[in-house]
């Protein structure tokens, strides 16, 4: 066998893995010292200024850098905060213009009542025979029936026969009194017919209702009589019943016809049941006739 060789290496040695230095409770107390040198120095005699504006002109571009995705997510969120915002004042707008809309409205029927109210009042001062001021309930869903309910009835005295009247003119008359209602046949009903004489030459004719879209007609009117398109239409009295002078229409239409004798003459009744919704029930001086 050959000669061992010696285990002992004459080589350098290996570093070690860590090396040897002051301990770490050593280094906290030296950079503790250190910090507070350099917070005396500055504080007392500016000594670091430089090395700070230094620092910072280093770093700028850093701290520019990291806002970069702070303003990038503002710039792109900008654009929906600004349409919520949009829609949340269109809300808030539109329901100002509905509240100002549904004031505006009451404001409007509050005006228009007070008005209706004041022209019955004067019509009323003007007839001494007027009874009652009524409310107009209801109205026929029948359009081939052409009556309203009131709000008084025998509790209120009201007889039947008695007309029914507004400030723009005739428009009806009560044909049932219920113990507190009364029902009121307008002059457009089929059943309804009033002598009326025109404003413009006192020609007398009778008015019968059609029954629909708010019309009358004049039958057996010669055809050679005075009469033509926009004459009124008033109450003549002479039947004892309506109070003369009350407005009842106008003339729509004239038609002559060589072949007959009779001028078909179409008239619009005044809108005063549909237009207002107070009435006044006038005495029908036939009762109050009977009643002397």
């Amino acid at each position: 066998m050959g000669p061992r060789r010696s285990l002992n290496r004459t080589g350098p040695r290996d570093p070690e893995l860590f090396g040897r230095g002051p301990s770490p409770l050593a280094s906290v107390i030296f950079y503790c010292l250190l910090s507070l040198a350099c917070l005396f120095v500055d504080h007392r005699y500016h000594g670091l200024s430089l090395v700070r504006q230094a620092i910072a002109a280093v770093f700028y571009p850093f701290q520019e850098l990291a806002t970069v995705p702070s303003v990038v997510g503002q710039w792109i969120m900008t654009p929906f905060e600004d349409h919520r915002a949009l829609e949340a004042d269109n809300d808030r707008l539109r329901k100002q213009l509905l509240e100002q809309t549904g004031a505006v409205e009451e404001n409007h029927l509050l005006k228009m009542e007070k008005a209706t109210l004041h022209s019955l009042l004067e019509l009323k001062q003007q007839q001494p025979a007027i009874r009652h001021v009524a409310t107009i309930l209801a109205a026929s869903h029948d359009p081939f029936v052409k009556k309203i309910i009131l709000d008084g009835g025998r509790n209120l005295d009201i007889p039947p026969g008695s007309p029914v009247i507004t400030a723009d003119g005739l428009v009806g008359q009560v044909t049932a009194v219920f113990p507190f209602s009364s029902e009121v046949t307008l002059i457009t009903d089929k059943s309804e017919s009033i002598p009326v004489m025109v404003l413009r030459n006192g020609l007398r004719a009778m008015a019968v209702g059609d029954g629909e879209n708010g019309t009358l007609s004049l039958p057996y009117l010669p055809r050679t009589s005075d009469i033509q398109q926009g004459d009124i239409l008033i109450t003549s009295g002479i039947d004892g019943l309506f109070p003369p002078g009350l407005k009842v229409g106008s003339v729509q239409s004239v038609t002559r016809d060589a072949q007959t004798p009779f001028a078909q003459v179409t008239c619009t009744a005044t809108p005063a049941a549909t237009s207002h919704r107070h009435v006044l029930v006038v005495d029908a001086p036939r009762i109050q006739d009977s009643d002397h």
